[in-house]
């Protein structure tokens, strides 16, 4: 009798011992996630910054261009086109209907 209710005391300690460690790597992933954003947002914002504040503004074109900046608008401004399109570039069989219904411009 003592040795099941030992463990049935000790169960639910050992499940708790191992959800707070779990739990604490969880939020060490999330913190290092949301950090690795941060920087990579920072280094885009940098370049853009530096093609800003160039003389020449045909770099400031090109590195938009690089950045595909006229399709992020595209997407924001329509995600049904986007969506579309998408598919178009991932399944070229589909492209040919995808034209028939006028979603995407020839």
């Amino acid at each position: 009798a003592f040795l099941i209710a030992e463990y049935t005391l000790r169960l639910p300690l050992v499940h708790l011992v191992y959800a707070k460690y779990s739990i604490t790597l969880l939020a060490f992933h999330l913190i290092g996630v949301a950090l690795l954003f941060t920087a990579v947002l920072q280094a885009f914002e940098f370049e853009a910054d530096k093609y800003a504040a160039a003389r020449h503004r045909d770099r400031l074109v090109s590195a938009l261009v690089k950045l595909d900046w006229n399709g992020i608008v595209e997407s924001v401004l329509s995600p049904l086109a986007a969506r579309l399109t998408l598919l178009a570039r991932t399944h070229p069989l589909t492209i040919n209907r995808i034209r028939k219904l006028d979603a995407v411009p020839h």
